[in-house]
């Protein structure tokens, strides 16, 4: 079954917003490998923190209030590979 899953793409858009300069946000579009389409329901996790977000209709996801540092994120859906960035 491994061999018949498709790969997700994870494109993540790092900004920082100043919060009295202690965190920041973390965003991204969930992607069906080199497709142009995007997934939604998508459960999005920073390692590190335990924090999960799912992906809206429009691929997206967000995190706020996110410490500086440096974190894995880990997308999962069913029948699909996960992906880490």
């Amino acid at each position: 079954m491994r061999g018949n899953m498709k790969t997700l793409f994870l494109f993540l858009l790092f900004s920082t917003t100043i919060f009295a300069q202690t965190s920041g946000r973390i965003t991204g579009t969930v992607w069906l490998g080199a497709e142009d389409t995007v997934l939604h329901q998508v459960s999005i996790r920073i390692v590190e923190l335990r924090r999960t977000a799912v992906t809206d209709e429009n691929g997206k996801f967000e995190f706020a209030n996110i410490p500086p540092g440096r974190y894995t994120i880990t997308a999962h859906q069913e029948g699909f590979a996960d992906a880490s960035q």
